[in-house]
């Protein structure tokens, strides 16, 4: 007998609730609210979120700012009517504190799953795994757990009440504590891929990202993950099925689930295994072959009672889709929010300063080459908040300008991160080794022509993990071997910089912590810690500047 089920999966949404594109004020077919309308829920239906669902959009930041004028939580409401069964959290999730994870998740009707997060206090439900018994008899296991890297990006103030442990050992205890229980296994992973998923090839030697760790040791049947923000519409992966959605809730995976299952009586002995074969997004999962042992996968076996068990699984066959969001929304949930949703547009408007001259849209590849006004303007900002000799900042990864007149909107759109500013004592060593980081960005073609580095864009593109300095004149001369590119390094007034000379360099908590191959920064001693959030010091330096020219902070070459 053939028993199915379907999962709606979201990972990454990242605030965004209603249909809007918050960098032009126009409509876009995306957010929870359409995403709601998409989906038909029934009995064989569950609906999962993979966390990274507190941070990301201007409206979260003003309702954060102005949350005592609402009686609701806006991320609770858009996943209470999209009828969300499961969620984890995500990294970003912690970016605000215990509280707004406690409020968060108190508002939510789904069941928050994240073995690897410890509440100390005891005031927020987080559970380790639970068993959901569909209206087809089938018993689906599920456990979550978010990457531990939130211990080296989140300040110590966020996590003391909270303990974020190895995701691989949770979800490994997390797997035998269902094993023998349930049908079929799920892992919904707040984490990405270390390795190319068509190669094998390893892409990270850090351990931000283990989803194909946590497929090798454990023996789940489904891995639901994010985090990279990559579109994967369904694969096999050391015998897990899994899958990711991009970010922004611009698209969601529908995964059909078909399950083989015998009718045994009840009192039947049985005990099960499996192996995966297949291509593309359809799998499945047959002839449940002895020889995995629970340490590396393992079966699952018990007795069966009346009402207890759907019957023994012979085979599971898995087909998935990456589905684009609709131009359709629910009514009630919509008009609810949207009193909240038309103050942030009216707080969105609010002009905040003129610019001399008005900033085009620049290129990556031209940023890399040249550098960016937008980086000096932002630089800028962080060296007038502290007392600091160089700042470093990275930007987003969409190509970003300003007009003539700057709206907030246009500061949330060219700065997206919730970041705040640190101070960093470093050597002159230190900032050479940074800025060899730096100078990967790009590489020659075969014709001599460069190009943005694979490095910086697979598995997932990170231009934001590409630092332009103020304060600094520097050169890159790409045609050197990788750790051999910088060439020139000195003061804006022509003085060296000089290896075992300490300065001072501010740039954001995120950095600070040695992300995104920084960790000769992130190994520096923190001297300042600032606690306002960098859109909010860019809001306040052009309102302080009538008509603000782009600062002249930097000066940069790259030789080919």
């Amino acid at each position: 007998m053939k028993k199915n089920f379907d999962i709606f999966y979201t990972s990454d949404t990242h605030g965004k609730i209603f249909p809007v594109d918050y960098a032009t004020g126009q409509e876009k077919k995306c957010g929870l609210l359409n995403i709601a309308s998409d989906i038909g829920k029934t009995g064989n239906t569950l609906v999962i979120d993979g966390g990274d669902s507190l941070q990301g959009t201007p409206m979260l930041e003003y309702y954060l700012e102005h949350k005592d004028s609402f009686p609701y939580h806006p991320v609770a409401e858009a996943f209470n009517d999209l009828q969300l069964d499961y969620y984890t959290l995500g990294n970003h999730d912690f970016n605000f504190g215990y509280d707004a994870i406690r409020d968060y998740v108190r508002a939510m009707k789904a069941e928050c799953l994240c073995a690897n997060v410890v509440d100390l206090c005891g005031e927020i439900p987080i559970h380790r795994t639970a068993i959901h018994r569909l209206d087809n008899g089938l018993r689906i296991g599920l456990t979550g757990v978010v990457t531990d890297f939130v211990n080296v990006w989140e300040s110590e103030e966020h996590l003391k009440e909270l303990a974020v442990t190895d995701p691989l050992e949770a979800a490994m205890d997390a797997y035998n504590e269902l094993a023998g229980q349930c049908d079929i296994t799920v892992c919904i992973y707040h984490g990405g891929y270390e390795e190319d998923l068509a190669t094998g090839k390893k892409l990270s030697d850090t351990r931000e990202n283990i989803a194909c760790e946590i497929a090798r040791m454990c023996d789940f049947d489904i891995l639901l993950t994010g985090h990279q923000h990559m579109a994967v519409e369904g694969t096999s992966l050391y015998g897990a099925y899994t899958v990711q959605p991009p970010a922004n809730a611009e698209k969601y995976i529908h995964l059909k689930v078909a399950v083989e299952v015998a009718d045994p009586e009840p009192g039947d002995n049985f005990e099960y295994f499996g192996h995966y074969s297949g291509r593309n997004t359809k799998w499945e999962r047959q002839n449940r072959t002895k020889g995995r042992g629970m340490e590396s996968g393992g079966f699952t076996g018990g007795s069966l009672e009346d009402g207890m068990h759907s019957g023994e699984v012979y085979g599971i066959s898995f087909d998935s889709k990456l589905e684009p969001v609709g131009g359709r929304h629910r009514d009630r949930v919509f008009r609810k929010l949207l009193p909240l949703e038309q103050k942030t547009e009216q707080w969105l408007d609010e002009p905040v300063g003129e610019l001399r001259e008005p900033v085009l849209p620049e290129s990556k590849l031209e940023i890399g080459l040249h550098g960016s006004k937008v980086a000096a303007l932002f630089n800028q900002v962080q060296l007038e908040s502290v007392t600091a000799d160089f700042s470093c900042v990275g930007l987003g990864n969409q190509e970003i300008g300003f007009g003539k007149t700057v709206s907030i909107r246009d500061i949330y759109a060219a700065y997206t991160f919730a970041n705040t500013s640190e101070v960093k004592e470093i050597t002159g060593a230190v900032l050479k080794e940074a800025l060899e980081q730096c100078a990967r960005y790009l590489e020659l073609d075969a014709e001599g022509r460069p190009y943005i580095s694979d490095y910086f864009m697979k598995p997932k593109i990170e231009h934001y993990n590409y630092d332009l300095y103020a304060g600094l004149d520097y050169a890159f001369d790409i045609r050197k071997p990788v750790g051999e590119r910088v060439v020139r390094l000195r003061k804006l007034d022509g003085t060296e910089i000089l290896p075992e000379e300490s300065y001072r360099l501010v740039t954001s908590n995120y950095r600070a912590t040695g992300t995104g191959g920084y960790e000769m920064i992130g190994q520096c001693p923190t001297v300042y810690t600032g606690a306002d959030n960098v859109q909010d010091l860019i809001v306040d330096y052009i309102r302080k500047h009538k008509e603000l020219e782009i600062p002249d902070n930097y000066r940069f070459e790259v030789i080919y």
